[in-house]
């Protein structure tokens, strides 16, 4: 995660590899809404469990964290943890009350309205496409599945957007969840591509320039015709 977040746009395959600068922008703008947004739940779930005096009410905040990583499931597990706790707890009414509807209220609303209009998004991937995607991939690979089965389906819906053949275009069409998203990454990508190949462009000419008033610039073409001669 460290290098990835660190890593300068565009810079982890060098050359033109349209589709691996696509997959790490995807990959570092997945870890970062995950992480703010699980840190948000955690605090909040923590939060009203510690108001409403429920025993390791810090420690459920912290497991709502982690399981928020795992879509859809994590959230409904981290909902369920804290029951027997709280039904063996000697909290008054209104304190069970509390710790019982404020996680689960704050776990509905951000697995089920903040996270895929987020997500939605950046990601554009439909909602049954995740889910079929966290049932095969944690039925392959147990909990890491889980965890990077979001990462793995855009990655697979990136290649087949760059991919010019009817089977890889069907398939975008099952898990993409709008077209016009699409359209308009293409445009952004366009934009920042050419303004990064004007900026290189730019940034050569006052090196060269540079070089020259130093008397250190070497011409690879001169050099090669002089060469010849």
């Amino acid at each position: 995660m460290f290098i990835i977040m660190e890593r300068p746009e565009g810079r982890t395959v060098s050359g033109d590899h349209k589709v691996m600068e696509e997959v790490e922008d995807m990959i570092k703008n997945y870890i970062n809404l995950k992480t703010i947004l699980s840190a948000v739940t955690g605090l909040i779930v923590a939060f009203f469990l510690l108001v409403s005096s429920t025993p390791l009410g810090m420690i459920f905040g912290v497991l709502s964290f982690l399981l928020n990583f795992i879509p859809n499931v994590g959230s409904a597990i981290a909902c369920v943890l804290p029951l027997p706790i709280i039904a063996l707890s000697d909290q008054v009414l209104w304190q069970k009350t509390v710790a019982l509807a404020g996680p689960v209220m704050v776990q509905l609303y951000v697995g089920n309205a903040l996270e895929p209009q987020v997500f939605g998004e950046a990601l554009n991937l439909s909602a049954i496409s995740i889910l079929l995607a966290l049932v095969i991939m944690a039925y392959m690979w147990g909990l890491p599945g889980a965890v990077l089965s979001v990462p793995f389906l855009g990655i697979m819906k990136i290649t087949a957007h760059h991919t010019d053949h009817p089977q890889a275009k069907y398939f975008l069409t099952l898990i993409r969840e709008s077209y016009e998203v699409d359209v308009e990454k293409d445009a952004f990508w366009a934009a920042l591509r050419a303004k990064r190949d004007e900026r290189d462009a730019s940034q050569m000419e006052l090196m060269i320039a540079r070089e020259k008033e130093l008397g250190s610039y070497e011409n690879d073409e001169e050099d090669e015709e002089e060469a010849q001669d």
